[in-house]
């Protein structure tokens, strides 16, 4: 249909909801991610995380302290922070820095 954008990218399923790449590129990697328990991940040394809430609330839960997060929201993680784990029922935007292993 003209004028409609496609994603040519597939929506992965987890047990702890979905991840759907929006944007990949050289510069940057996009990802919407639905989150309906629990989802752990890393942010690596090589690149900061950032996340911007666009539906639902949650808990976020970093090596540094543990955060309230709802619609609205946006978190920088920094580079190297390690394991992060996201809790609630939740959908949010995700933006980092591609590595050479993605």
């Amino acid at each position: 249909t003209p004028g409609v954008w496609e994603n040519p990218y597939p929506t992965w399923r987890f047990p702890w909801g979905e991840k759907q790449t929006l944007s990949y590129c050289q510069y940057f990697v996009t990802n919407c991610i639905t989150v309906y328990s629990e989802r752990k991940f890393e942010v690596k040394p090589s690149s900061f995380t950032h996340i911007l809430v666009t539906d639902g609330i949650g808990l976020l839960f970093t090596e540094s302290g543990d955060y309230s997060i709802k619609k609205g929201d946006s978190v920088l993680l920094p580079a190297g922070i390690g394991t992060c784990r996201i809790n609630g029922s939740l959908r949010y935007i995700e933006t980092y820095l591609p590595s050479d292993d993605e």
